[in-house]
């Protein structure tokens, strides 16, 4: 849960377009740099321009992430000191196999991040969540059925990031589990459990302690 306001003041368009898309697509509210005293007190304000550096950072309440050079490590860093950290002591992405891969990032017990696609999508996500999110610890956890032991052998070979199997017992939604349902939509709303079932599957998973592979 987000405690400081983030204020995204981002000059270069094309890099403002993908900050944009990241924070909308993974439901971060932000708001836009107009005048620094505009920015409401204690906020996050993350910025590639000296300008907006200078001007905001003569306010001292606040917190002013500079990444001129568009990194997306300084954006997820800024995101990061929004929920007052400075890393994830653990990031696990929970991953549903079958023909269609659902994976799920959980930071600290929070939604980061969702989706469902092939295995090159999943890849993607790994690269960004391994290369940009700052994590004391991250690992990957894959569901056993549907050739599981094989899609986590995969992974780690492609990636080498720690990788384990996980029983898939009790982890496909249960329409008799009410209770079970509205606390999974409490903690992640932006994920529809009766209609994104590989991914609710995915939280689950990745909730379980499993068998490292490799």
């Amino acid at each position: 849960m987000q405690k400081r306001p983030l204020v995204i003041a981002v000059y270069e368009p094309r890099w403002f377009i993908r900050v944009l898309d990241i924070l909308r697509e993974r439901g971060v509210y932000f708001t836009h740099y107009y005048s620094s005293s505009e920015v409401p007190y204690g906020s996050v304000v993350y910025t590639d321009h000296p300008l907006f550096l200078r001007e905001a950072s003569e306010r001292k309440d606040l917190l002013v992430v500079y990444d001129p050079g568009h990194e997306c490590v300084n954006l997820e860093k800024a995101i990061l000191a929004s929920h007052l950290k400075e890393q994830y002591s653990e990031l696990v992405v929970g991953v549903d196999p079958g023909r269609r891969l659902g994976y799920i990032v959980i930071g600290d017990g929070e939604y980061v991040m969702h989706g469902s696609g092939d295995y090159v999508d999943l890849l993607n996500t790994l690269s960004y969540v391994a290369s940009c999110i700052p994590a004391g610890k991250l690992v990957v956890r894959v569901g056993s059925k549907h050739k599981g032991v094989e899609t986590a052998l995969l992974i780690r070979k492609d990636t080498g990031l720690r990788v384990e199997v996980v029983d898939e017992d009790d982890t496909t939604p249960n329409p008799l589990k009410t209770g079970e349902m509205k606390v999974f939509e409490s903690r992640l709303r932006r994920v529809k459990p009766y209609r994104e079932k590989d991914v609710y599957a995915a939280y689950k998973i990745a909730l379980k302690k499993g068998v490292e592979v490799g």
